[in-house]
């Protein structure tokens, strides 16, 4: 089994800040763990993760950052049954690291790794630290997270809420098939895990991440992206699309910037500046990190030539808002059509033993004659 860690960060168009990073998670897998969930791919939202979003829905940063989904009727509840502890000592501690740096928003990654016993709040036994920035230390901010939640009676809400989450995740479950990108994914890449958790919000907004780990001869990823609410009509191609986009770019991080890692050295050679790729201000200011956007979003658009008809497919390019190429060019990555393009093509006229892996090469001949 071959695994790399991998932490992987994604913001939307519309909002200024988007980073990748690498993080050796720290995390344990017992003989229970693994005989429970290999094989599995899991929808959950962990409560004391919801907890740590509620807050962040009352700092100010949150009030009016892309980092949560606001124009829903659930963020509206949650607004109207929270408004009161805004000025609570863990907003203004949440406040203060949003501020200090918007990568801070991941120490909800890590309190998905807890959970509740009564009024207290656990490690749960797997993750000890998944978020990427060293000042996200959720432990540190477990006292006033215990208090946050009793006083304000969040317990109470969360399982008043039960009824919504579930028909959400089951929603979710049906319109996202993580399984079917999980086998594709394991046709192309010689990577393998053996689970997948996403760990899902309905207030989470623009900044969604990934990562994984291995013990005990167990490899697992997970993803943290929103809970969008069940639609009222069925999703359009289009939709559904763009739906199944934003978990896949985040899931195939984790085959994608391994298979880059093994082919650094031509990279390094064949892009000669990366900013003649990226001119995002911020934004994936290296080779590796550009060259893995590039190929992530464009092994997205192999798996959608994979699993539709042609004239579906035809329609989905055709579609100028939400086709990759749309957003890649919007996001700074202004060569991604033509990059798209020949990833295609060269997809297409591959061998029959050939997989997107053994592609590298020739993508990366084709940057170095660009």
């Amino acid at each position: 089994m071959r695994f790399l860690p991998i932490f992987s960060l994604l913001l939307l168009t519309g909002c200024s800040l988007d980073k990748l990073a690498e993080l050796q998670t720290d995390h344990q897998f017992s003989d229970a763990y693994v005989a429970e969930n290999r094989g599995k791919a899991r929808y959950e939202i962990p409560e004391v993760y919801e907890l740590m979003h509620v807050v962040i829905a009352l700092t100010p940063t949150g009030r009016r950052d892309c980092l949560l989904e606001r124009n829903t009727p659930y963020h509206r509840t949650v607004m109207t049954q929270f408004d009161t502890y805004r000025n609570h000592p863990l907003v203004a501690e949440m406040e203060k690291l949003l501020v200090s740096d918007r990568w801070n928003y991941t120490t909800l990654g890590d309190a998905a790794a807890y959970r509740f016993e009564g009024d207290r709040i656990v490690f749960g036994g797997i993750y000890r630290k998944i978020a990427v920035h060293p000042e996200a230390k959720f432990a540190d901010y477990r006292p006033l997270a215990e208090d946050f939640a009793r006083v304000s009676g969040f317990r109470a809400f969360f399982k008043a809420n039960q009824p919504s989450y579930q028909t959400a995740l089951t929603t979710y479950e049906r319109q996202v098939p993580v399984a079917s990108m999980w086998a594709w994914l394991e046709t192309q890449f010689p990577d393998r895990y053996d689970s997948y958790q996403l760990n899902l919000s309905m207030l989470m907004g623009c900044f969604h991440f990934t990562n994984n780990g291995q013990d005990n001869s167990f490899a697992e990823t997970r993803m943290f992206v929103p809970l969008p609410s069940p639609p009222v009509k069925p999703l359009t191609v289009i939709e559904s699309t763009a739906l199944n986009r934003m978990v896949f770019t985040e899931i195939d991080h984790n085959y994608v910037n391994p298979a880059t890692t093994r082919q650094n050295k031509q990279l390094d050679k064949a892009m000669k500046n990366w900013r003649d790729w990226n001119t995002g201000k911020d934004d994936y200011q290296s080779k590796y990190l550009t060259f893995n956007e590039y190929m992530t979003w464009g092994v997205f658009t192999l798996y959608v030539y994979d699993t539709t008809t042609p004239e579906v497919f035809a329609q989905i390019r055709a579609d100028k808002t939400e086709w990759v190429d749309t957003f890649m060019v919007n996001r700074g990555f202004k060569r991604f059509p033509a990059f798209n393009a020949q990833l295609l093509s060269l997809y297409k006229a591959r061998k029959p033993a050939q997989t997107v892996a053994d592609l590298y090469p020739d993508m990366l001949n084709w940057i170095a004659t660009q």
